[in-house]
């Protein structure tokens, strides 16, 4: 069955971020927990050097399924968001995500590599400010490879909003320039 090999054949290998970082990411990250996210910081200089990371993992297996990361971009004051699922989704049908006050325009898959599949996109503050809006349960809504009918993952926005003030404000004081040495 499709479905299944989605949810347990496909394991999905943590998606690290990487790219909503500037450079490859150094050493362990600095990391903090905030409800069912992750603000991860890691050693590089300048984009962003902290995201903000949920990862799904399939309850009977302990396998990663769902992985969803987004950073914000203090240069830019823009977000980057990737969400990376297992292979054998269907490409053309996109992922949706449904909170309990709003749902996602369909957003296209950028790219899939051995380990899974990946909608990677700047994102505008209006879909960050929905997210902040959600509570509790969300779902992503995906379709198997051959399958009509969307298939529902649970993601949670337990602490959606405390890890992206730390995310964001984390990302703000990182690249702020140094300050130049005081004159003799």
């Amino acid at each position: 069955m499709k479905t299944a090999s989605i949810l347990a054949g496909a394991a999905l290998a943590a998606l690290a971020s990487t790219a909503v970082l500037a450079q490859t990411p150094q050493g362990t990250p600095d990391v903090r927990t905030f409800g069912d996210f992750q603000v991860r910081c890691f050693q590089v200089q300048g984009g962003s050097p902290c995201d903000m990371f949920e990862q799904v993992r399939n309850r009977d297996t302990g396998q990663p399924l769902i992985n969803f990361s987004i950073a914000f971009l203090p240069a830019n004051n823009r977000y980057v968001m990737v969400l990376g699922v297992p292979l054998g989704v269907s490409l053309a049908a996109g992922a949706v995500i449904q909170t309990n006050t709003f749902a996602t325009p369909v957003m296209k898959f950028r790219r899939c590599d051995r380990a899974g599949c990946y909608v990677e996109a700047a994102v505008e503050k209006p879909l960050i400010d929905a997210f902040m809006k959600s509570s509790g349960e969300g779902k992503l809504r995906l379709t198997a490879d051959g399958e009509d009918k969307a298939r529902e993952f649970p993601i949670s926005f337990n602490g959606f909003n405390a890890a992206h003030d730390n995310m964001v404000e984390s990302n703000r004081s990182r690249s702020k320039p140094a300050a130049a040495p005081a004159a003799p």
